[in-house]
């Protein structure tokens, strides 16, 4: 009989993990959008053919991604070159790259600041601009400097993936962590947000732990 209640306790577990896995998915991607959230799922599904199982072939997909996490954490591994060109171009062309990433349309030179222009519409379709600057060495070539500037990418905060993961975030500490990083930091060195990510026990088994891992360290 005690056998029978706990295989009765698992069950009911298992069943409203799975339940609450699913809810995340579906309020994720409802906010991600269709073909966003088709581009995100191709682009994980390669990373786990050309990355995690050639680098981790002994291991399941959980657990090379938490093994991957770990080698990260640790500067034992490099990766960035193994990500094909042509999924490069997939990411580079779609709409999901904008939602995760935003560039600046007007870029100067002021004093000793180069500064850069970011607009961003709001829901009642009207736009705002925000504008980042930082100080600048002037005896550089300032063409130089401005074009890369044009292609210097920061995180999109109001764009629909930073979106989507605010929808969630709450979820679990994992979701919340991530959330709260992207948030407060933008881009952090992945050593730093490989730990962060492994102290928050995400579950190496939801797509979309999988997603964010990938996007994070991929792309």
């Amino acid at each position: 009989m005690k056998i029978l209640k706990t295989l009765i306790v698992l069950f009911i577990i298992v069943s409203c993990s799975g339940k609450k896995t699913e809810y995340q998915i579906t309020e994720f991607d409802k906010v991600l959008g269709t073909e966003n959230s088709k581009t995100l799922n191709s682009l994980v599904s390669d990373f786990e053919k050309d990355i995690l199982i050639k680098t981790y072939p002994n291991l399941n997909t959980e657990k090379a991604y938490k093994q991957f996490l770990i080698d990260v954490n640790e500067n034992k591994l490099t990766f960035w070159n193994k990500i094909s060109s042509e999924n490069r171009k997939k990411f580079n062309d779609s709409k999901l790259k904008l939602e995760i990433y935003e560039y600046p349309d007007s870029v100067w030179i002021d004093g000793n600041d180069i500064k850069s222009r970011f607009a961003f519409k709001n829901d009642d379709g009207t736009t705002d601009y925000g504008i980042g600057f930082h100080s600048v060495n002037l005896k550089k070539n300032i063409d130089s400097l401005i074009e890369v500037k044009y292609k210097t990418p920061r995180m999109n905060y109001v764009g629909k993936y930073m979106q989507a993961i605010n929808k969630i975030k709450d979820e679990n500490d994992f979701l919340k962590a991530f959330y709260d990083v992207k948030e407060t930091a933008g881009f952090i060195h992945p050593e730093i947000m490989a730990g962060i990510i492994l102290k928050s026990k995400p579950d190496f088994s939801s797509p979309i732990t999988k997603g964010l891992i990938v996007m994070e360290f991929g792309y």
